[in-house]
């Protein structure tokens, strides 16, 4: 029986939102239009934000595909905005958004590039020395990103240069949305148990098979040993163990006693005395060793083979970790042959402490 473990899962999740410019925004009016951008719109393009949670710090992986092949690229502007992914227009800066410390991690298609000394909070320049692009997909790997701080919609502004400095104007421009969301927090509680069940015998590990809680040592003898055996199991999740005593008292018959072992003792035949442990014996044949995980240890008083004692209160087995254990407990009786005629009997409990 495995000691119940605490699973807890988060898992970070990735959105990808692409958004399309198919042409040019323009205002126009009876006496005069404006072209907010000429540039070249850029090909499919894309973010994957690994952690999408808001303030969380973490890593951008930006995709995009360059389709003016015959001017030359120097630069790269990635600018990130609340308002709208519009280039050339005014941007409002993400609040809690950071990305002046980002670092390009990685980089494929399109390289050469480096992070430029005028990136800022909301804006990352990419930079190399000018050169035709080759039409490749790309991607640009950001760590130490510091998401905006508020759940929502967020955009980038994509923009391309000749120039190293994301100055002047712009050969292609392109736009992306992505979203901050709220983190799913999942709880769960493993509920401490304590599992002790006892019987004259126990299947397995399974308490519900235990059998009887009366065990008939029969008649005693004076010429050699009465004995029986039975059998408890005990579990625990407990981080620090489980601890099992033994309470009850000698065998008696009214006021007549077979007295009890105080110490480890061997079997005498003729002798009065009466007696426990917890192991496998040849004198008397009876008992059994643990069966578990083995990481249960029996009290010493109790672990000698063939060395039998009883005292009430005495700590039988415990454990300084989880553990499953079944234990067989081994009765050992002799009688004298002045011990007073009688049925004898006793009572004898096992209780159990998980230790948590």
């Amino acid at each position: 029986m495995n000691a119940i473990q605490r699973h807890t899962t988060d898992r970070s999740l990735i959105q990808i939102v692409i958004l399309l410019f198919l042409m040019p925004l323009m205002i126009i009016s009876a006496a005069s239009y404006v072209t907010v951008s000429a540039a070249t719109w850029m090909g499919t393009r894309y973010l994957r934000t690994l952690d999408q949670r808001p303030a969380a710090l973490t890593q951008h992986n930006l995709g995009l595909e360059l389709r003016e092949l015959g001017v030359p690229v120097g630069s790269l502007s990635i600018e990130y905005c609340a308002n709208d992914p519009v280039p050339n227009t005014a941007c409002v800066v993400p609040v809690g958004l950071d990305v002046s410390a980002a670092v390009l991690a990685a980089q494929t298609g399109e390289t050469g590039f480096s992070v430029h000394p005028s990136t800022n909070a909301n804006r990352i320049v990419l930079t190399r020395p000018a050169q035709l692009p080759t039409g490749a997909s790309s991607q640009y790997d950001f760590t130490n990103v510091l998401n905006p701080s508020d759940a929502g919609t967020y955009y980038l502004r994509l923009q391309t240069y000749t120039s190293t400095d994301a100055t002047g104007v712009d050969i292609e421009n392109g736009g992306v949305a992505f979203a901050i969301n709220p983190g799913l927090g999942l709880v769960t509680e493993v509920p401490p148990y304590l599992t002790l069940c006892s019987g004259v015998t126990i299947v397995g590990d399974d308490c519900l098979t235990a059998t009887s809680f009366f065990i008939d040592l029969g008649e005693f003898s004076t010429v050699e040993p009465t004995s029986a055996s039975s059998e408890f199991v005990v579990a625990t999740n407990a981080q620090y163990g489980y601890g099992v005593t033994v309470t009850g008292t000698t065998l008696t018959s009214g006021n007549n006693v077979i007295p009890a072992l105080t110490v480890p003792s061997p079997s005498i035949a003729g002798q009065s005395q009466f007696g426990i442990n917890l192991r496998q014996n040849t004198i008397p044949p009876v008992g059994g060793e643990p069966i578990g995980y083995g990481l249960g240890v029996i009290d010493p008083n109790y672990n000698q083979q063939n060395r039998y004692m009883f005292r009430a209160g005495d700590l039988l087995a415990s454990s300084a970790t989880p553990d499953y254990e079944k234990y067989t407990i081994s009765y050992m009786a002799n009688v004298s042959d002045d011990q007073p005629a009688g049925v004898y009997a006793t009572t004898i409990s096992i209780i159990g402490l998980a230790n948590f």
